[in-house]
């Protein structure tokens, strides 16, 4: 049986001088993790680390079991951008097999822990929905964490103001003419 996993080399030789991040995320069939692309993965690591960039684009690595393990790049047809991948090759390939080799020794199957709520602010889904129906179920799962977020701000805004309220012993009156003075411009 044979594991599928995204890999995303990221690095940034000016803020974090001789380290490069390797990330692994499942990629197989019925994993919620699916739905990462290798972008996506990119963004949680700037979450960490900000400002990495990605070494090479579309890197799956493949686990056969017993130690033997491939990497597969993009089809390249531009003859710079197989070069490139000749020296991403060289250079990272050891590398990602051997931070690989750690991560399953650890006994984890993704360098980086991805939660509802990561998720909601990587992708802002405080947004409107094109035609306010989701695409998907993770989809509708993302936009309930990001009502539930929205619920528990408006809760905590009605906490403080009900205790600036009992602080100014104000009458209900008061602070309604000045409820409607922040709404009116006044």
């Amino acid at each position: 049986m044979k594991d599928i996993y995204r890999v995303v080399c990221s690095e940034n030789q000016r803020l974090y001088p001789g380290q490069t991040f390797v990330d692994f995320m499942p990629a197989g069939h019925s994993r919620q993790e699916n739905c990462l692309n290798h972008e996506s993965i990119l963004q949680m690591r700037r979450m960490v680390n900000p400002d990495v960039d990605s070494v090479e684009n579309g890197l799956m690595l493949t686990d056969y079991g017993n130690g033997r393990l491939e990497l597969q790049y993009e089809k390249a047809y531009n003859y710079n951008i197989r070069r490139h991948q000749e020296y991403v090759k060289e250079k990272y390939e050891p590398l990602i097999f051997e931070r690989f080799r750690q991560m399953r020794a650890a006994g984890k199957e993704k360098t980086l822990e991805v939660s509802l709520r990561d998720l909601v602010v990587l992708y802002d889904f405080n947004q409107s929905v094109d035609n306010g129906s989701p695409k998907s179920a993770r989809e509708m799962a993302l936009i309930e964490e990001a009502q539930k977020r929205k619920e528990i701000e408006r809760r905590k805004n009605e906490m403080r103001e009900q205790l600036a309220k009992k602080e100014q012993n104000l009458t209900t009156e008061q602070i309604l003419k000045w409820k409607y003075s922040r709404y009116s411009g006044d």
